[in-house]
């Protein structure tokens, strides 16, 4: 499910139109929900996208919103505040609706963003630890995170990169 820059007018109100969107045709039923978030004109990375699916058997659903139409760089220099505001809309609308749901069905939650959208996704968990991001996602992945990126960047100069061990087929 994908809301575009035009389909509301602020990144709250686009998260939770591609949370409905994702929740009306049958995502809610998904086991894994992945929140997207994007680089600086919106695009996903297709081979992450079908990763994504492919590591899931089909069975995530997969959300993202648009919050440029400017290159990741150039939105990184003009307005970086913007792909923190989708980051953090976005994870507190996936967040709100799977909370929605009783405790039994509720899918595991996974974050990704590359590039800017490592820079964005990140965003709602400023100033935390990777013990305390770990208890509101199941998993997150940032791929080329800008520096300055909080916390990962401060994770990374405190000496204390998260490290876990995968886990595939519990």
């Amino acid at each position: 499910s994908f809301a575009g820059l035009e389909s509301a007018p602020d990144p709250s109100a686009r998260a939770k139109l591609a949370v409905a969107d994702m929740l009306r045709a049958g995502g809610g039923q998904a086991p894994v929900w992945i929140g997207i978030t994007t680089t600086g004109n919106g695009q996903i990375d297709p081979v992450a996208a079908s990763t994504a699916e492919a590591a899931t058997g089909g069975r995530a659903a997969l959300v993202a919103i648009q919050y440029s139409t400017l290159p990741s760089w150039l939105s990184f220099l003009v307005n970086e505040s913007d792909a923190r505001d989708a980051g953090v809309a976005l994870f507190e609308a996936m967040r709100d609706a799977r909370q929605s749901l009783p405790a039994e069905q509720q899918p595991r939650l996974v974050l990704y963003g590359e590039s800017l959208g490592a820079f964005g996704s990140p965003a709602p968990f400023a100033g935390m630890t990777p013990e305390q991001v770990a208890q509101q996602v199941d998993g997150a992945l940032w791929v080329g995170p800008p520096a300055a990126t909080d916390p990962v960047t401060n994770w990374t100069y405190d000496g204390t990169p998260p490290v876990w061990q995968p886990v595939v087929d519990d």
